[in-house]
């Protein structure tokens, strides 16, 4: 019996499971009628003739079905090529749509890669830390050894007079600094309750250790207390426990 009226996301695979399938049972039962028929035949004169005539009968039913079934097939051409036709057109319209998406990214690519190589090339160079002594006054920057021609004590500092007036508090000393665990202000905080220590951005503060996961606690300038720790940019980090 056909169903190529039931809806199917896959029309080819709907005609092997449906039409298809009813031809072939149909033709299978139809070559075994006729083996039938054939052998009764050649046995006329021993089998009675109603045997042959039903096994005829049988034979020319069987014929009709599958006629039957591969004409129904091919009257279906229409609304089987029309879900086909369908299915090519989706396809196409998904293809074209991948075609189009790499064409853009193919694109941005060699544009990024003509720019990556177009760019001049560049050396890496350490930061310098910004520290003040709180004997002095004065601002330094520390120059790390490996870059450092002369540094034959192991630091070297190039300094510049202080400006007064800076708003910028004054650091422990240099060398209790570079020498210990420290972080640098990232923002200023302003403490807001007993026991909280109070910095500028820019600051270089020494790190006494961590209390939880959203303070330190460290000292700057004779002072001592607790900062977030989102306030800071860790540039030595404390030991592990």
């Amino acid at each position: 019996m056909s169903t190529s009226n039931a809806p199917s996301s896959d029309p080819l695979q709907d005609l092997h499971n449906t039409e298809l399938k009813e031809i072939r049972y149909q033709l299978k039962k139809l070559n075994g009628r006729r083996l039938d028929f054939d052998y009764k035949k050649r046995r006329k004169g021993k089998v009675p003739a109603e045997e042959v005539r039903q096994a005829w009968d049988k034979f020319i039913t069987s014929k009709e079905l599958a006629e039957r079934s591969m004409f129904i097939l091919l009257q279906d051409d229409v609304d089987r090529l029309s879900r086909l036709a369908a299915l090519v057109s989706a396809l196409l319209d998904f293809h074209r749509n991948a075609h189009r998406i790499l064409l853009g990214l193919h694109g941005n690519l060699q544009a990024r890669l003509t720019a990556a190589s177009n760019k001049p090339e560049r050396r890496f160079r350490t930061r310098k830390i910004r520290v003040r002594s709180e004997h002095n006054g004065s601002i330094g920057f520390y120059h790390p050894p490996s870059l450092t021609s002369a540094a034959s004590s192991g630091e070297q500092f190039t300094v510049l007079p202080s400006r007064p007036g800076s708003p910028i508090s004054c650091y422990a000393d240099s060398k209790l600094v570079l020498d210990q665990p420290c972080c640098r202000a990232l923002y200023s905080f302003h403490p807001n309750h007993e026991g909280e220590l109070g910095f500028s951005e820019g600051d270089i503060v020494v790190l006494t250790r961590q209390v939880d996961a959203n303070w330190y606690e460290g000292s700057l300038g004779g002072r001592s207390g607790l900062f977030p720790v989102s306030y800071v940019d860790v540039l030595v980090p404390l030991p592990l426990p």
